[in-house]
C-alpha cells in the first residue's frame, strides 16, 4: 500500500526534518559512539537568525540567550544552550550575522524545531537551524562568559606578504615546509593553529603559547616554535615527540591519528599552499607567507556528508579573520595583508545555486572582510564525484509520461547517514500538484508519498515493526535560507558492529517523480549526499549511487561520445555520451560547496607529457549548477603527475618525507599559492582574472581544449613543478 497523504496536527510540525532525524533517530547510534546518553549530547548548529521587527535587523546572541530563558526547560539557559565563548561581549551585543553558531541540548532544539513554524509561537529569535557535531560535555569547555586572552599574541610581516590560511584535517605543522628559513633553528612559519582534535582546557593560564578554545587549543607561533626547539635533536626533529606534546598526537584521545600515517591530507594540501623547503636559496619568500591552519576534528571528517563541515567553516572562518587582525605589514602599523584561504573539501549535494550553508558562509566571510578592506580570496576544489553517479537528472513534460523513476542502490555494511535531495528547478513558491515523490525500499519497509501542497511536509519510513528507518521529507521554496523547493530521503545504517538497531535494509530503494498534467514541464536535479570513507580512515561509510541501466560507464563500439572522450573499447567514459537518455549523468556533478559567486573553484587535469592535450581528470566533477554565475570550475590544476603516476607529490607527515597524492583537493592548493603570489604584487586575482589567466596559459582553440564546464577558463600549464623534480628525470609540464 501506498500511504496516502494526512494534516499534521500543530504539536507534530517541525520546521527541518533532517535536524529532527539526526537528533531524534540518528542519536541512537551517536549516543552509543560518544557513550553518552542522547540528552546529554551538546551539539553544534548553524542558526540563521530571525529579524527583530523592532530594529528590522537579525536578533542578536542575547537575544536568543534571552528568548531560552522562557521555552520552560529551566531557569539557566546554560543547561542547554551554549554561546562559543570565542564570541566576544561585544559580538553578542550587536544584529548577528546572517549565520552564527551555538552548542545546544536536544531538549531546546526539538522545541525550536517546533515552534519557529508558527509566528506567534515563535520566541526563539531563530528562523532556521541545521544540526551539526555531536560533543560529550566533557569535550567542550562550557561558559558563558566570553574567552579573554590576557597576552594576545601579534605579528609582523615584511612588506609584500599574503597570508595563507588552511583548513583540512591532519596538518602537521611541525613539517619543515612549515618553519622558517633555516628549517635546522625550529622556528614556525604557522602563526595560529586551531587543533580542533586537541584537549580542551578552561583553565589555560595567561600565555604567549596557547589560547583558549571550545574545542581542541589553539597554538600560536610562539608556542609552536619553543615546542620545535625543545624536541630537536642534532638539527632534526622528533616529529612524535613534538606532535605529541602540542595534542596532535594522542591516542588515548581519538581512534584515529591522520599524521602518525605516511600521508595525511591536509599536510599535503598546506605543503602545496605555502610549504617552502628551507634548503632552496630562492626561498627568502617563505618569510612572507606566515600561515594561519585549522586542523579539523578527526571523527568529523570521517563522516563526509557536509553537514558537520558546514558548522565547523562558520567557526573556523570566524578564527581566521579575528587571528588575521593580529598580524600587520612590518612598520604600517593596522595595516594587515591579504588573505588566501583554502578549504579542500567538497560534498555531492545541495542547492547547488550558492544559498547552501557553506556558500552562504564563504560569502558572509569574504563579504566582511571586504568591509574591513582587506583583500581576501576563497579556493575550493571541483570535487572528485565526475563518475560517482551521485547525480541525476530529471525532466517531465508533455512529450513524455508524467512520470520518471530513479533507482538507488544502497550499501549494505554501511555505518553512515545515507542520504539523497531532489532539488526542483522552479524558483518561488511551489503550485499544488506540481509533483509528488513516491519511496519504495526493499525488506518490508512500506512505501511512502509526499507531495509538495504544503511548505514542509514528511513521512516516515518504518519496518514491519512500526520502528523508524528513514524519512522522505518535502521544505518547499523560501524555507529556511532555500529559494527553491526540495525532497529529502534520509535512511539509518545499514549496518554496526554496535547494537543500534534497528537498520534501514539495504539494496534498490526505487524514487518515482510524478506531476499531473496541469504541472506543465517540471525539471528537478538529484543528488546522492557523500558518504564513503576518506582515504586512510578507518572504514565507516559505503557510498551510495544511483542505479541507471542506460548510464554508459565504459566505452563501446557505436556509442556517440564527446570528441575529447577518446577511451580504448571498454575503457571509462570522461564525458556523458551525445544526446544520452540516461537519468544519471556527469554533468553538474561539481561540488555542493562550489556554486557560490565569489569563491575561486579549481578542477584537476593530468599531464601526459610529451602530449599536449593534458586531459581532465576522470574523477573531476563538472558543472553546470543552479547559479547561471557558476556555469563550473574557474580553472585547472595539475591533479596527477602522468596518467600511469596518479597524483603530486607535496609533503608527507613526517619532516624530509614527500608522497603523492591525487584528486582536485590538491589542484585547489597549487592555484592558492598562484593567486597569494598576484596579491602579493598588488594584482586582483578572484575568479575572473582565475579564469583570464588560465586562458592564457592554455593552448588556444584545438580539439583537446575541454568546456567551460569542465576546466573553467582552462588549464593552469604554466604553475610550477613544486616538489616534483625527483619524481622522474625530465619531468615537466
Amino acid at each position: 500500500m501506498v500511504f496516502t497523504w494526512h494534516e499534521f496536527g500543530s504539536g507534530d510540525i517541525v520546521l527541518n526534518p533532517e535536524a529532527d532525524f539526526r537528533l531524534n533517530t540518528l542519536s541512537r547510534a551517536i549516543s552509543v559512539d560518544l557513550k553518552t546518553d542522547a540528552d546529554d549530547i551538546w551539539w553544534l548548529i548553524v542558526v540563521q537568525p530571525a529579524i527583530d521587527p523592532k530594529t528590522n535587523e537579525n536578533y542578536t546572541l542575547l537575544d536568543i540567550w534571552e528568548f531560552a530563558r522562557y521555552l520552560g526547560l529551566g531557569d539557566d539557559p546554560g543547561d542547554f544552550l551554549l554561546i562559543p565563548p570565542e564570541y566576544s561581549q561585544d559580538f553578542r551585543k550587536v544584529a548577528a550575522p546572517e549565520t552564527v553558531t551555538f552548542y545546544a541540548r536536544r531538549n531546546y532544539l526539538n522545541l525550536v524545531n517546533r515552534y519557529v513554524l508558527d509566528p506567534r509561537a515563535n520566541q526563539t529569535g531563530i528562523a532556521w537551524f541545521e544540526v551539526g557535531p555531536a560533543f560529550r560535555p566533557d569535550d567542550i569547555v562550557i561558559q558563558s562568559d566570553p574567552f579573554t586572552i590576557a597576552q594576545p599574541t601579534e605579528f609582523e610581516v615584511p612588506e609584500g606578504s599574503v597570508v595563507m590560511a588552511v583548513i583540512d584535517n591532519g596538518i602537521a605543522v611541525g613539517h619543515e615546509l612549515f618553519r622558517g628559513l633555516d628549517a635546522a633553528a625550529g622556528t614556525s612559519r604557522v602563526a595560529f593553529f586551531w587543533n580542533m582534535d586537541g584537549v580542551p582546557s578552561d583553565d589555560l593560564p595567561p600565555s604567549p603559547h596557547i589560547e583558549p578554545a571550545t574545542v581542541g587549543n589553539v597554538w600560536t607561533g610562539n608556542g609552536l616554535t619553543q615546542k620545535l626547539d625543545g624536541n630537536m635533536h642534532n638539527d632534526v626533529l622528533d616529529d612524535a615527540a613534538f606532535y605529541q606534546s602540542i595534542g596532535a598526537i594522542d591516542w588515548s584521545n581519538r581512534r584515529h591519528t591522520p599524521i602518525a600515517h605516511r600521508l595525511s591530507h591536509g599536510t599535503h594540501v598546506m605543503g602545496l599552499a605555502a610549504g617552502y623547503p628551507s634548503d632552496e636559496t630562492d626561498s627568502a619568500d617563505a618569510e612572507k607567507r606566515p600561515i594561519i591552519a585549522v586542523n579539523l576534528r578527526t571523527s568529523d571528517v570521517q563522516d563526509p556528508s557536509g553537514s558537520l563541515f558546514a558548522s565547523w567553516l562558520e567557526q573556523a572562518l570566524f578564527f581566521i579573520l579575528e587571528r588575521h587582525k593580529r598580524i600587520s605589514i612590518k612598520g604600517r602599523t593596522g595595516v594587515r595583508p591579504p588573505l588566501v584561504i583554502n578549504f579542500s573539501f567538497g560534498n555531492y549535494a545541495g542547492p547547488h545555486d550558492g544559498t547552501g550553508a557553506i556558500e552562504k558562509k564563504i560569502g558572509g566571510a569574504l563579504s566582511k572582510a571586504s568591509h574591513d578592506k582587506i583583500k581576501c580570496e576563497f579556493v575550493l576544489p571541483a570535487g572528485n564525484g565526475n563518475e560517482s553517479r551521485c547525480h541525476a537528472r530529471i525532466e517531465i513534460n508533455s512529450g513524455n509520461t508524467r512520470e520518471k523513476s530513479l533507482d538507488w542502490r544502497v550499501q549494505p555494511s554501511d555505518r553512515s547517514l545515507s542520504a539523497l535531495q531532489i532539488w526542483l528547478d522552479q524558483k518561488g513558491a511551489v503550485a499544488d500538484d506540481y509533483v509528488t515523490l513516491t519511496v519504495d525500499g526493499p525488506g518490508g519497509i512500506e512505501p511512502v508519498e509526499v507531495p509538495s501542497h504544503h511548505p514542509v511536509a514528511w513521512q516516515e519510513l518504518l519496518n514491519e515493526e512500526g520502528e523508524r528507518l528513514g524519512l522522505v521529507y518535502f521544505l518547499g521554496a523560501n524555507v529556511g535560507p532555500f529559494k527553491r523547493g526540495h525532497f529529502g530521503v534520509l535512511l539509518y545504517a545499514t549496518d554496526s558492529p554496535e547494537d543500534v538497531g534497528p537498520f534501514a535494509p539495504s539494496g534498490l530503494w526505487k524514487m518515482q517523480l510524478e506531476a499531473p498534467e496541469k504541472s506543465g514541464e517540471v525539471g528537478a536535479r538529484a543528488w546522492v549526499i557523500r558518504d564513503e570513507t576518506l582515504p586512510g580512515y578507518p572504514v565507516f561509510g559505503r557510498q551510495s549511487y544511483f542505479d541507471d541501466p542506460l548510464y554508459a560507464e565504459f566505452f563501446e563500439p557505436g556509442l556517440p561520445i564527446n570528441p575529447l572522450d577518446r577511451p580504448l573499447i571498454g575503457g571509462r567514459l570522461g564525458y556523458d555520451p551525445l544526446a544520452t537518455s540516461a537519468l544519471v549523468r556527469r554533468d553538474g556533478t561539481l561540488s555542493g560547496f562550489a556554486s557560490g559567486d565569489r569563491t575561486v573553484v579549481i578542477a584537476g587535469f593530468v599531464n601526459t607529457d610529451p602530449r599536449e592535450d593534458c586531459p581532465i581528470a576522470l574523477y573531476s566533477a563538472s558543472g553546470p549548477t543552479n547559479n547561471p554565475a557558476k556555469t563550473g570550475p574557474d580553472a585547472s590544476a595539475q591533479s596527477n603527475d602522468s596518467i600511469v603516476m596518479p597524483g603530486v607529490l607535496s609533503a608527507g607527515s613526517a619532516s624530509g618525507s614527500f608522497v603523492a597524492m591525487p584528486g582536485t583537493s590538491v589542484s585547489a592548493p597549487q592555484v592558492a599559492r598562484w593567486i597569494a603570489d598576484e596579491l602579493a604584487k598588488g594584482k586582483a586575482a578572484g575568479p575572473a582574472e582565475v579564469r583570464a589567466a588560465a586562458g592564457a596559459m592554455d593552448p588556444p582553440g584545438g580539439s583537446s581544449k575541454p568546456p567551460d564546464t569542465r576546466s573553467g577558463g582552462g588549464r593552469m600549464l604554466e604553475l610550477p613543478i613544486l616538489f616534483g623534480q625527483s619524481r622522474w628525470p625530465g619531468q615537466s609540464r
